[in-house]
């Protein structure tokens, strides 16, 4: 864990939780583990932030019209006491106009979320998940949860 905020990008070796006491900034892809083959490893990516999930408004680096995010997203939305604040739980920053945001993982946020400027959004859950946690990510334990509704909305 990190005791401050945090700003992430690239592709990790292995699967991997990042944890920060405040923001996540995301400045640029972030890609699934792959082997020395270029082959997607069944390891996934955590992020968990006390606050926020801001993605960067120059996250692609202008290189190209699309942002790929790999990862669970978690915004836990408290502040220093852990007390609730109102900030929505990931933002891109800034206005895209015209670019496409890929989110391929899961968000997970108290008070929702907004892409922002992005013109194109594409929210892919991806099964993986549901067999491999990425390491330390808070996790159902005891299977003491329920599916109380379920909604499938196709674009």
């Amino acid at each position: 864990m990190l005791f401050r905020s945090a700003t992430v990008s690239g592709t990790p070796d292995q699967g991997l939780t990042i944890s920060a006491d405040g923001d996540i900034l995301i400045d640029d892809h972030i890609y699934y583990p792959e082997d020395s083959g270029g082959n997607t490893l069944d390891a996934t990516i955590g992020l968990v932030a006390r606050d926020q999930i801001l993605i960067d408004d120059t996250a692609d680096g202008n290189r190209n019209s699309e942002l790929i995010i790999e990862s669970a997203l978690m915004a836990l939305n408290l502040d220093a006491n852990n007390q609730p604040t109102s900030h929505t739980g990931w933002v891109a920053l800034g206005n895209n106009s015209g670019y496409t945001l890929t989110i391929d993982g899961s968000i997970i946020t108290a008070n929702g979320g907004s892409a922002g400027g992005y013109s194109i959004r594409n929210y892919n859950w991806n099964e993986k998940y549901s067999i491999y946690t990425p390491p330390y990510f808070p996790a159902e334990i005891g299977g003491n949860f329920e599916v109380i509704t379920w909604e499938e909305v196709r674009g």
